[in-house]
């Protein structure tokens, strides 16, 4: 990439050198104008001189002898003359000292035989041989005796090759000489302050905030300094906000990070206390029953044909005690076994054959919808299987629902998504907010323990996925599950 300081200075000469090629040229007009000036006034005051020469002796009686040798005496002095021609009024060559006679009429001689009058003119191109041409009459006794014919050779300023060679002499020196100058003055008031300016900006880039750089004496220059004087202390103060913001922030985090501390601490506290107050509700009640059994078959006042009645109900209500445990002991121990790969829609049809013959199921038509069958995770199998059986059971659960679908599509390279839907009434708000917390259940006492979709977000956690429900726009609910895709 060209530098600044070349692209002015090469702009400069192209700029100098044509305007000193121009003025070459008008210098060398000038000095061929003033050469012509010269050769002419010498022709036309030689040809003035024999004009009145040659005419006082015509008058004087003289022959044409007489002029003959007056012309081969001019002939004879050192004047350089290109032509010296001496003709009668018939243009017939009377004496031809040097070069030839006109071979006709041309305007020189219509001048001096018809006018009787000298001419004079340059005859010749500018850059050809040319020369200075005066037609002389030679009047006697009011009538022309003779034509004189005179030309000098015009030669231009002597300059070594001519005008080309001028040019290029004249435009070196003058153009070599203004360079010099140009660069010394352009380096002086430019480069080097531009230099100068590059430096301080190259420091305040590397971090240097508040370097200030050097006045400079052009006023653009010292314009562009100042406002990188006001970037640099902006930048510097900036940067202590920024300090002093960063500071705050960590301040403001730590306080943040304790507060949250504590936030879980009492949301464990509570999610115990929650799960707690379910267990003692939901064995509260079959521990009663049986307590109160026991009491009465103690007192010994119970019938013996009602005894084992009261004993079946007592063994109901502990078997019900027994599930409840059993079922709280599978949410806090997830993920006991080994994982494995897993093939998704396999598990999808395993869970199905499990359940379509219960009498849940007798009523509900279950559909597998899968985008493709290869479709595998990494996660224990047995405890995927039993995520699916929950959702078909909630879903087989849903008021008036009476379809039960399972659709498995792949979400971009790295995800399946697995969603199970009813077209049931959906979950009413509450369910929404609280479907995920231990023991919360819709059904009815007895019928649930309010673990299965807590410990189904239990597994899919553990295996890396998520899951989430929600009511469907047209109707029913879903249980949507997201678990990273196995690659094959």
């Amino acid at each position: 990439m060209p530098r600044l300081w070349s692209q002015i200075a090469g702009s400069l000469g192209l700029l100098t050198l044509a305007v000193l090629v121009l003025n070459a040229g008008v210098f060398w007009i000038v000095l061929e104008q003033g050469a012509v000036k010269r050769h002419t006034d010498l022709a036309w005051s030689l040809g003035g001189a024999l004009e009145a020469q040659l005419g006082a002796a015509v008058r004087s009686g003289a022959k044409e002898d007489v002029l003959i040798d007056a012309v081969n005496a001019v002939g004879r002095s050192n004047l350089g003359l290109d032509t010296l021609v001496l003709m009668n009024p018939a243009l017939e060559p009377l004496v031809a000292v040097k070069g030839v006679a006109p071979l006709g009429m041309d305007a020189g001689m219509r001048s001096a035989l018809l006018a009787k009058e000298r001419h004079i003119e340059v005859d010749g191109a500018v850059f050809e041989r040319r020369r200075v041409v005066v037609t002389v009459p030679v009047v006697g006794a009011a009538k022309i005796v003779a034509v004189l014919r005179i030309a000098l050779p015009l030669e231009g300023p002597q300059m070594p090759g001519g005008p080309i060679g001028f040019a290029v002499v004249y435009s070196i020196a003058c153009g070599g000489l203004i360079a010099l100058f140009g660069w010394a003055r352009l380096h002086r008031t430019m480069v080097v302050p531009i230099q100068r300016v590059q430096k301080g900006t190259q420091a305040i880039a590397y971090g240097d905030f508040g370097f200030l750089l050097e006045s400079e004496d052009t006023q653009e220059l010292q314009s562009l300094v100042a406002s990188l004087n006001d970037m640099s202390a902006a930048l510097a103060a900036y940067r202590r906000q920024t300090a002093d913001q960063v500071t705050s922030l960590e301040a403001a985090n730590s306080s943040l990070r304790q507060a949250q501390d504590a936030l879980i601490r009492s949301e464990r506290l509570a999610g115990v206390g929650r799960m707690a107050a379910g267990l003692a509700h939901e064995v509260g009640n079959p521990l009663a029953a049986v307590i109160a059994t026991v009491d009465l078959l103690h007192e010994g006042t119970v019938d013996v044909s009602n005894q084992e009645e009261m004993l079946g109900r007592a063994r109901v209500e502990l078997e019900r005690i027994h599930t409840i445990i059993q079922s709280l002991l599978g949410y806090a121990h997830q993920g006991s076994g080994s994982p494995s790969r897993v093939d998704v829609h396999q598990v999808l049809s395993a869970a199905v054959r499990t359940v379509e013959h219960q009498p849940v199921f007798q009523n509900k038509h279950v559909v597998i919808d899968v985008e493709a069958p290869d479709l595998h995770v990494w996660m224990e199998e047995t405890k995927l299987h039993q995520v699916v059986v929950n959702l078909l059971h909630n879903a087989a659960d849903a008021p008036q629902s009476s379809r039960i679908q399972l659709h498995l599509v792949t979400k971009g390279e790295e995800q399946i998504e697995l969603s199970c839907e009813d077209n049931g009434v959906g979950f009413v708000p509450t369910a929404l907010e609280q479907a995920f917390e231990p023991f919360f259940t819709t059904k009815d006492v007895g019928e649930g323990t309010g673990l299965g979709l807590s410990t189904c977000m239990a597994v899919i956690e553990q295996a890396g996925g998520t899951i989430e429900v929600f009511n469907r726009p047209e109707s029913g609910a879903c249980v949507r599950i997201r678990l990273p895709l196995l690659s094959s």
